[in-house]
């Protein structure tokens, strides 16, 4: 049985930084915002705040629809409305290719307010949005462990544990690994500026070091904008730099979009957003860590989930299948902010387990994870703590820094 742990980091991990420094933090909800404001010009040097237009109409028709409930859109939503009108745009003014154009095109008419006919403004609105995502990121990434944002209750905990994590980090940041110091990516160095990835010394890991995955892509990759190593790597396949100037060189210079199957366009980037993730892990390194991480699931029996939503579907269907692997002998971990209650169900007959805040998906792997006798084995240990009374399965509720120093954490 491995004695190594697997990781799934969300990000609701790095909340508990201590981002009133001047740093913004990066919750969904403040990305979303700093996004809004962003404008960008159509082929004739028009400039429109498009993300506060498309947001706005969007909302609106929800609400209509909806009867008056109200729905708010988030970043990824918002990406995804802006690929999905580059996709569907010319077909707009009439030129539908179907070797080039999905052909749900043909019967997409759009609302003549808000919808613009223009390619070009919605590629350059993408663009500015992964830029400043990426600037967002970067400015807390660039400072920490340093006294501007010490936080040594995050670099201890990867510390104590060094060499037996295989990590699955679905922020963009670098913290992990400058907690760590040595891990292993994949990506080696040849001599050139850009680190190549190795899928072979990703998978092999000879020196047993802690892996750390970046699914959905990271602050420090960038697509080789001169195509320097056509017959090993694709197009936009990334590559690994210390120069952030030159990541967000490479975004604002990109001007080839990628189709998935369907002819979907979609932007290539250095991060992963939008709804089209399972597309866009199809290029390395991504397409190699999410090979990993069905690996380290089937292999690994100890599971560990920090600040993460459960919005992927695709990564809670490999989680999901924890059981299958490991039948009994596993230990899963949950760590997150949540604000829940156990209480007798008398309707059920059984000890239940309320938590208005907690996602669907959640709380659908939690009753998978615990059986047949669902929440009734969970035990309320302490105020933040619950566990079964094997520690198959805990659940801390109060944020990675309170679980991180207790006395009860033990991986």
């Amino acid at each position: 049985m491995s004695d190594r742990t697997t990781v799934i980091l969300g990000a609701g991990a790095i909340l508990d930084f201590r981002f009133g420094d001047g740093f913004m933090m990066p919750s969904t909800a403040n990305i979303t915002e700093a996004v809004m404001d962003i404008e960008a010009e159509d082929a004739h040097g028009n400039s429109y705040k498009i993300i506060k237009i498309l947001t706005d109409a969007v909302e609106d028709k929800l609400h209509k629809l909806q009867h008056g409930k109200e729905y708010k859109l988030n970043f990824e939503d918002i990406f995804h409305i802006l690929e999905s009108c580059l996709t569907n745009s010319s077909a707009w003014h009439g030129d539908l290719d179907p070797s080039i154009y999905p052909l749900m095109a043909a019967l997409c008419k759009p609302e003549t307010d808000y919808a613009f006919k223009d390619e070009i403004l919605y590629w350059r609105a993408i663009a500015k949005m992964i830029v400043r995502i990426l600037n967002i990121i970067h400015e807390y990434d660039s400072v920490f462990g340093t006294g501007r944002l010490d936080e040594q209750w995050y670099i201890d905990f990867w510390k104590s544990n060094s060499n037996n994590w295989d990590i699955f980090n679905f922020n963009y940041d670098t913290t992990i690994e400058q907690s760590l110091g040595k891990y292993q990516d994949g990506f080696i160095n040849q001599g050139e500026s850009l680190k190549h990835f190795n899928p072979k010394k990703m998978m092999d890991n000879s020196r047993r070091l802690s892996k750390v995955n970046h699914p959905h892509g990271c602050i420090s990759y960038m697509i080789d904008r001169d195509n320097s190593f056509p017959y090993e790597y694709k197009q936009n396949d990334l590559f690994k730099t210390k120069n952030f100037e030159e990541v967000i060189e490479s975004v604002k210079s990109q001007i080839v979009s990628v189709k998935n199957q369907a002819n979907d366009n979609y932007f290539p980037s250095p991060i992963i957003s939008g709804k089209h993730k399972t597309d866009k892990i199809t290029y390395q390194p991504m397409a190699t860590y999410h090979a990993n991480l069905q690996k380290c699931l089937m292999k690994n029996h100890k599971l560990l989930i920090i600040g993460y939503s459960f919005g992927d579907l695709y990564v809670n269907q490999l989680l999901d299948n924890m059981r299958l692997y490991h039948g009994d002998k596993f230990k899963v971990t949950i760590i997150d902010k949540l604000q829940p209650k156990l209480f007798y169900n008398p309707v059920m007959g059984y000890q239940d387990f309320r938590c208005p805040d907690m996602p669907g998906a959640m709380n659908t792997f939690m009753r998978r994870m615990l059986g047949k006798e669902s929440y009734s084995s969970l035990r309320q240990m302490d105020e933040s703590y619950y566990a079964t009374e094997d520690n198959s399965f805990e659940l801390y509720i109060n944020g990675f820094k309170d679980a991180a120093t207790a006395t009860t954490m033990q991986l």
